[in-house]
């Protein structure tokens, strides 16, 4: 979509300003491996990382598994986010489903832990905001549920301004990590150049991510950075959805807490009895009435 806005930019009239990285990073930064290699470059911790195609099999059998498979280019292959696989048989089976034109996908080993993020934004002389962390602690096929604030040590967060720097990012980026709870070692997974799937959370948790993205582009101030990372954001319907899929049984390796239900089920009640949601206000009927009414169409 982005691209195709950069592609289509001499007919949108003039001074017409497009908030988003220019068009060749949005185009390098699509493809994992570049920014796994990159990421090893910066500093960043990056777990054992193969590229597998649907005619490749005589790789299969030597890689580590339990693995996490995951799309190298999503806007190309955007059938899956994220795929467990036990062993080289179910991951024969995933390929072979997907056709032998199939585009190559991303195999690293299965690490079950909680997923870090870190929001930031840039501008295209270098200025940077301070960057804020987050930890979610809920994951429901692999899509963070819960954001708490969570401290950035100094060698990670200058790990990440270094890849923004030297991958050029401009507007809002977001990094996302996986932190392994045996060792507490944070590993990168990829990075978002983009508004995403976390931003309506860190906005409700005080970071105003769309007024980062106007900074970024000399379009607004700054944005005051909330102290200590903000508050504590959940998605409560999503949540819900959480509590009941343990209480059936119908988890996955890739959600978090797993495979305990008690842990998934006691701290989705946890955050919904004491975090914000990232979009119901009681004191906002209308907003929230409003965003209810999707489900009833």
């Amino acid at each position: 979509m982005t691209l195709n806005l950069w592609r289509h930019l001499p007919f949108l009239g003039a001074g017409t300003i497009l908030a988003t990285a220019p068009a060749d990073v949005i185009a390098a930064m699509e493809s994992k491996t570049l920014q796994v290699e990159l990421a090893q470059a910066c500093g960043l911790d990056v777990l054992p990382t193969h590229r597998v195609r649907s005619d490749d099999w005589e790789s299969l059998s030597i890689l580590p598994f339990p693995l996490v498979l995951r799309p190298d280019r999503a806007s190309v292959d955007p059938s899956f986010k994220a795929e467990f696989v036990q062993d080289s048989g179910q991951l024969a089976r995933f390929l072979g489903a997907r056709g032998t034109d199939a585009p190559t996908v991303v195999a690293q080993p299965f690490v079950g832990g909680p997923n870090v993020v870190v929001h930031g934004a840039r501008t295209r002389a270098g200025e940077m905001l301070a960057l804020q962390g987050y930890i979610g602690r809920l994951k429901n096929d692999g899509v963070t549920v819960m954001l708490e604030p969570w401290p950035l040590t100094e060698q990670l967060a200058r790990a990440c301004r270094e890849f923004a720097q030297r991958a050029c990012l401009v507007g809002v980026f977001h990094f996302d990590l996986l932190l392994d709870p045996g060792t507490d070692q944070v590993w990168f997974l990829e990075v978002n150049a983009r508004l995403g799937g976390t931003t309506a959370k860190v906005y409700a948790s005080g970071y105003d991510e769309p007024r980062a993205l106007l900074w970024a582009f000399g379009l607004s101030k700054a944005p005051g950075v909330a102290e200590h990372g903000g508050v504590p954001v959940v998605n409560r319907l999503a949540a819900a959805r959480c509590a009941i899929r343990a209480i059936g049984g119908k988890g996955t390796p890739v959600d978090f807490p797993f495979p305990s239900r008690s842990a998934v089920f006691w701290q989705a009640l946890r955050a919904s009895l004491t975090f914000r949601d990232e979009v119901l206000r009681p004191l906002r009927p209308l907003g929230t009435l409003v965003f209810l009414s999707q489900y009833l169409r």
